[in-house]
């Protein structure tokens, strides 16, 4: 079988084939912005330039430099799980016009040909529509299969994550998304299996300790929070409480970007805001990066593309003001949940931290903060400059997927209905 963690910013591959005993993470992107094999950006460029038209779709960190730093006429989906579980009948915030210069050929020479196209530019700068994201996904779960190392009999059987905030709605179209990825257009949902993303991180380390052991898992669109008290290391836990909160990598990457805001010259704040939406993604996709760097060093800097202005500087003490707001949000989901399964914050007795969000300083400071009980050898905190300790946070709902269908963990049942 194949397990397909599809997040918000990245996705990763891992196969479990007849006779394994463990999951194989795939190699699925080596790129210079790589941060880890083993996981891709979860985006899709689809390009209709002349230059382009042998391959019109591009992905992960391939994608994102084609459409932001070539001037084609291009198309980019990315943090396309957002919007799953959200209404359709929103309207657009604001429609945007581009004019777009292609080469047409007349009479054995190639003419310059401008058009106008109309853009409608929804919450979150993606279309909130099926019609948009779930193609899209698809076709990004297609490749990440094409890219795995996999047999014929795999195939047959996909697991996919659903987050812990999804409804049902959310749940059918990802199940479909995956369904075209894996078997094309054909009629029904056999063979897509769903597992809660919460329960899948919790899988990866039910080895750890016995007790009650909290599992953090924050990723670029969700944190899921679970709590399980395991009666012996690597036997399924005996109670398992799981939640959701709504803000991680993406949200806080739009936090700090207008913390930042707030605090350069006012003709800064200007320039951005009378800026392209194609500008201000670059300008975004800037301050993740800056965020990613964080982790490891103590400053970074965002350039502001297309701009006369000196790049903005930003430090942890920065970071930290930035995310306050989130993160005293998160503590206070995370003891909410904590209560409901054990009691109280004091009852937990060993903290595990997964998803490239967790790889912060600021998010682990916090969590730290919250359980001054727990010795410090009963944290789970990846170090972001140990490569074995990216792979393993980044890759623990793909594995936890792959060894709940080995279980033979009861997936989540929905009907057949429209997407």
């Amino acid at each position: 079988m194949i397990a397909i963690d599809f997040g918000t910013t990245n996705s990763s591959v891992a196969v479990l084939s007849e006779g394994d005993t463990a999951p194989r993470v795939q190699k699925i992107e080596i790129d210079p912005e790589s941060y880890d094999p083993n996981v891709i950006p979860s985006a899709v460029c689809s390009c209709a330039s002349r230059e382009c038209q042998n391959e019109s779709s591009k992905y992960g960190h391939e994608a994102l430099r084609h459409h932001f730093d070539i001037g084609h006429n291009s198309e980019l989906l990315q943090e396309m799980k957002l919007y799953f579980d959200r209404s359709t009948q929103e309207p657009p915030n604001f429609v945007e016009t581009k004019e777009i210069t292609t080469l047409r050929e007349e009479s054995g020479f190639l003419t310059p040909v401008s058009t106008t196209y109309k853009y409608p530019i929804y919450d979150g700068d993606v279309p909130l529509e099926p019609k948009h994201f779930v193609p899209g996904t698809a076709t990004l779960i297609r490749e990440l299969i094409r890219r795995s190392v996999v047999r014929t009999a795999d195939r047959r059987e996909i697991a996919i994550g659903v987050p812990a905030s999804f409804h049902e709605v959310g749940m059918r179209r990802l199940r479909e998304a995956a369904k075209r990825g894996a078997f094309g257009e054909s009629a029904g949902n056999e063979g897509v299996f769903l597992y809660p993303e919460p329960v899948a991180a919790a899988r990866s380390y039910m080895q750890v300790s016995k007790g009650n052991v909290l599992v953090l898992d924050y990723g670029g669109g969700t944190l899921d929070i679970t709590v399980m008290t395991i009666d012996a290391p690597n036997k399924f836990p005996s109670k398992i409480v799981y939640s959701g909160f709504p803000e991680a990598g993406s949200r806080m990457d739009k936090a700090i970007l207008h913390y930042c805001l707030s605090r350069a010259d006012e003709r800064i704040r200007l320039w951005h805001e009378s800026q392209p939406l194609n500008t201000r993604l670059r300008v975004k996709r800037n301050f993740e990066k800056a965020k990613i760097t964080l982790s490891i060093k103590d400053e970074a800097t965002i350039e502001l593309p297309g701009s006369d202005f000196e790049p903005l500087g930003l430090t942890l003490s920065d970071l930290s003001f930035a995310l306050q707001p989130i993160l005293t949000r998160m503590v206070a989901k995370v003891t909410q949940t904590i209560v409901k399964a054990v009691d109280s914050i004091e009852n937990i007795e060993f903290v595990v931290l997964s998803g490239g969000t967790s790889l912060s300083k600021a998010v682990q400071t916090s969590i730290r903060a919250m359980f001054q009980h727990i010795p410090e050898d009963r944290f789970v905190l990846p170090d972001p400059t140990k490569a074995a300790d990216v792979e393993t946070c980044l890759c623990a709902v793909v594995k936890g997927l792959a060894l709940l269908h080995k279980d033979g963990y009861r997936p989540i049942l929905l009907p057949v209905a429209d997407v």
